[in-house]
């Protein structure tokens, strides 16, 4: 068995985004709010400067804040408690150990194999991890400082996803900051700088620019190559793995709303927004390689066990896969299919015209050498179709027959999966909309479909001591 250096672990436990509304305390050197007097509320969402700068979150993890400390209960995942949403974070979320991760042995090799891609600098110094690692991080302050010293903010850290929080740190502690979740007062709150993440789709794309990549920050093969682990990302199956620091909607104690739909609407928000990450990048690549800046096809895109498998004979990797010739490359394998799924049951002309934008694409990705510029064409169209799913698919809301129609597209035995990467997206949006359909008062799963994600995850979970799966056959 050949041992990749792809550790798709991280799938099944996810990483998704770090929640809501962390927060930092009254600075004790400004005026305050007075909450009692009326004619001075205006006065208190007031920026002290256009420039929005980082804080750095110390005074989050002050205990007076967000930096209690409380009952927690790993095993069972209650993790949440109020006033004790900084101190989760910092003890159980894998973010915030993400500039740890760049000082182990690990990460020390793949610098010594980048050292050009790493321009001289260890990974714990480098642009090309810290980006990712700890997007807040101010190399030339921490330069003479020892790496084990360095400050708590090092890391995915609270302002690494609301915000640089010099403007709104004082305003976010007053009477008068918005607390309702409307457009109005989320747009007042971005005028802070303060991200607004309450929504799944600006928590999707917040979790792809570096779960996914972007055309600024990217792992492309030979950083996989190299020992890091492949991007693979599920919004739905990423926000249940992860140690809730935050509090859904529909889980707060006067909550009006019930879960309903918010398993298969964060798992179609994600599966969209991953999407429309995806062709960005691609876009990115085939104009870079066109220009003779980036190698081509980028591998990272494809499915790693079609090359990284056992050679053997017969196999099933000899039958002629269905719109592609043996040898050839599967290309993005792991979400496109899902997201199919989701025009599959459109309502919208526009989406459900055959063949899909998609399929086209896909089409000229699995070409042995894919042509830049039509390549480039083509991920424009494909992003105008996503476009129209996302405005025209009514994402933002599901009811039983939606999902139900969903659950059936993933089942479907005509398009059975044709690689670990699509079975495993299957079976996560399966698990997903399974919940769904519960929450929305339809029937429990029946037992066929409940052994049917059991046994799908048993044949695509890898054995002890692997980074891929021995054996699998779809």
């Amino acid at each position: 068995m050949i041992r990749s250096t792809v550790a798709v672990r991280s799938i099944v436990l996810g990483i998704g985004l770090l929640g809501l509304a962390l927060a930092i305390p009254l600075n004790r050197g400004q005026a305050g709010p007075d909450a009692t007097s009326a004619e001075r509320k205006p006065a208190v969402l007031r920026g002290d400067s256009d420039v929005v700068t980082r804080v750095g979150n110390d005074s989050c993890l002050a205990r007076g804040c967000h930096g209690a400390v409380g009952p927690s209960d790993p095993t069972t995942g209650h993790f949440y408690f109020k006033g004790g949403e900084a101190s989760t974070w910092r003890t159980f979320d894998p973010h915030a150990r993400a500039y740890e991760v760049l000082l182990n042995s690990r990460s020390v090799k793949i610098g010594e194999r980048l050292k050009v891609e790493m321009k001289g600098q260890k990974p714990h110094r480098a642009k090309l991890c810290l980006d990712c690692h700890s997007p807040g991080l101010d190399v030339k302050l921490e330069e003479e400082r020892d790496h084990a010293a360095v400050a708590v903010g090092a890391g995915v850290d609270c302002e690494a996803c609301h915000g640089n929080a010099s403007r709104w740190l004082a305003p976010h502690v007053s009477a008068t900051w918005p607390q309702s979740t409307d457009k109005t007062s989320s747009d007042l709150k971005a005028s802070y700088g303060f991200k607004p993440i309450l929504a799944l789709e600006e928590r999707a794309k917040l979790c792809v620019s570096c779960h996914v990549g972007d055309p600024t920050k990217q792992v492309n093969h030979d950083l996989i190559a190299a020992g890091h682990p492949r991007l693979l990302f599920e919004l739905d199956s990423s926000l249940s793995a992860l140690p809730r620091h935050w509090q859904e909607p529909h889980e707060k104690p006067n909550a009006t709303v019930g879960p309903t739909d918010f398993h298969a609407k964060a798992w179609a928000v994600g599966q969209v927004v991953t999407t429309e990450a995806l062709l960005d990048l691609l876009k990115m690549r085939s104009q870079a390689a066109s220009q003779g800046t980036a190698p081509w096809p980028e591998f990272a895109e494809y499915d790693c066990f079609a090359c990284h498998h056992n050679l053997a004979t017969p196999s099933w990797r000899q039958a002629v896969p269905s719109g592609r010739t043996p040898g050839s490359l599967p290309w993005g394998s792991w979400n496109l299919s899902s997201v199919k799924a989701l025009g599959q049951i459109s309502s919208n002309a526009k989406v459900t015209d055959k063949p899909f934008p998609l399929d086209v694409l896909m089409a000229e990705m699995s070409q042995p050498t894919p042509d830049t510029s039509k390549v480039s064409r083509l991920a424009d169209t494909a992003s105008v179709w996503v476009k129209s799913l996302r405005d025209s698919g009514k994402l933002a809301s599901m009811d039983v027959k939606r999902v139900e129609s969903l659950i059936l597209a993933l089942r479907n035995p005509a398009a059975k999966p044709e690689n670990w990467d699509e079975a495993v997206a299957r079976m996560l949006g399966l698990v997903s909309l399974s919940k769904a359909q519960v929450d929305l008062g339809g029937q429990p799963i029946g037992q066929d479909l409940s052994r049917e994600i059991e046994s799908l995850k048993r044949s695509l979970q890898f054995p002890s001591g692997f980074d891929s799966p021995k054996v699998f056959q779809p």
